[in-house]
């Protein structure tokens, strides 16, 4: 079987893959942790700083309401 997933993690495998280049990706066991804009800066290293979001969410808007 193969799953659209990167291992263990919530996340396809073409998002993880940019999100690691990016340094968004945290470790986490067998797991991984998205870093996104959320959060004080103070507590962020600077690397851990970015400028825009890791996900633009798209909803559909029903225009017939």
């Amino acid at each position: 079987m193969v799953s659209r997933q990167w291992g263990f993690t919530k996340y396809a495998r073409e998002d993880y893959v940019k999100w690691k280049q990016q340094g968004r990706m945290d470790p986490d066991g067998v797991n991984a942790k998205l870093l996104d804009n959320h959060g004080l800066m103070s507590k962020r290293r600077p690397d851990q700083l970015f400028l825009g979001p890791a996900r633009i969410y798209k909803v559909a808007v029903d225009d017939a309401q």
